[in-house]
């Protein structure tokens, strides 16, 4: 009995040095967003430039062969939603950059905050240990780049991801409603034009699902996750025309060194 008590208290000392180690990563991490720096990680000032462009009336998508050469190598839907909010907080675009770097950073922040629960709920489904989802948790924020800080796509495209597999093992093994089924393929979708590169990892994901359990439904799912993301292509297409291909395929594959 003794021996059991001295493995609680040394498990609940684990777990509450865990937690200081959480809070002190995201206070590390809050001070950052207040920075000076226009590039705290992952050239946020190109991220910016970008919001500029939308708010003043330019293109998204243009010809990166003609003057003054500007290319947007990303999906559109974090620049909608990071420019709705500078929209929204009135922001200059032009004398507010500062402000613009913080609300980005806040943003991602804030998405984080978001994939830290739903990371909870997905290890939920697997274990009923506080202590698990905690030492998760800590190896999660220890192990992301300083990317998913950033006023980059990347925090909104992984939140995406971790959505999609949370509903879709909720879907397969758990509830099997169609309402989890949608949600999966809508967070896929939204992933992938958050950031086209979460395609790999979604699809992977589906293969590895469909060798474990050989079922048609992952097959239809699947299907359904190309039907919408070809669906969203047409219509980026329809709204910025042939520049969307050069932008998002033809650069980016340029910009690839070892395939």
């Amino acid at each position: 009995m003794h021996f059991m008590i001295k493995i609680i208290n040394k498990y609940r000392f684990l777990q509450l040095s865990l937690f200081f180690l959480i809070i002190l990563l995201l206070y590390i991490r809050l001070l950052f967003i207040f920075s000076y720096s226009i590039d705290n990680d992952g050239l946020e000032y190109y991220f910016v430039h970008i919001i500029q462009e939308i708010l003043s009336g330019q293109p998204m998508y243009r010809n990166p062969q003609d003057f003054p050469y500007s290319i947007n190598l990303y999906t559109p839907v974090y620049f909608y939603l990071l420019s709705i909010l500078v929209r929204l907080s009135k922001l200059n675009i032009y004398n507010d950059l500062h402000q613009i770097l913080v609300l980005g950073r806040m943003l991602s922040f804030f998405i984080i905050l978001l994939q830290l629960f739903y990371l909870a709920k997905l290890m939920r489904k697997f274990t009923a240990s506080n202590f698990i989802i905690v030492v998760s948790i800590t190896l999660y924020l220890l192990l992301i780049s300083g990317h998913i800080y950033a006023v980059r796509p990347d925090a909104l495209k992984i939140l995406f991801f971790i959505v999609f597999v949370y509903y879709l093992l909720e879907y397969l093994f758990f509830s099997h409603q169609l309402k989890h089924a949608m949600l999966c393929i809508g967070a896929a979708v939204l992933g992938v034009y958050t950031k086209q590169d979460i395609a790999v990892h979604i699809t992977l994901y589906f293969f590895v699902a469909f060798i474990l359990l050989r079922s048609k439904k992952i097959i239809l799912l699947f299907a359904i996750f190309i039907a919408g993301c070809l669906l969203g292509w047409f219509g980026i297409w329809l709204l910025y025309g042939k520049y969307i291909f050069y932008n998002l395929i033809l650069f980016n594959l340029q910009s690839v060194k070892d395939i």
